[in-house]
């Protein structure tokens, strides 16, 4: 499944897409070890990562996305998760 990337002032600080494609790459290496395919969006804004889910993540889940977070130099606790309604 192809996730959306989307950062604030991306066209200004194009950094902010980098790092979340990242972000993905990493993602889905841990999905082959075990990860699941149900994220569908990630938003950069100002080191706050919003990323959106198909259902509702596990712990587990969210700790791995701030993880990886963490890895790319901002806050764990800078991560929220939403759940965004299918159309």
């Amino acid at each position: 499944m192809k996730i959306i990337l989307t950062a604030t002032r991306a066209n200004e600080e194009p950094h902010r897409l980098k790092r979340l494609e990242k972000v993905v790459e990493i993602y889905n290496l841990s999905e082959y070890f075990g990860g699941n395919d149900d994220v569908v969006s990630l938003h950069d804004h100002k080191g706050l990562l919003t990323v959106g889910w198909s259902r509702n993540p596990s712990e587990g889940d969210k700790q791995m996305i701030s993880a990886i977070w963490a890895l790319m130099n901002e806050l764990e606790e800078s991560v929220e998760h939403v759940v965004e309604k299918s159309e």
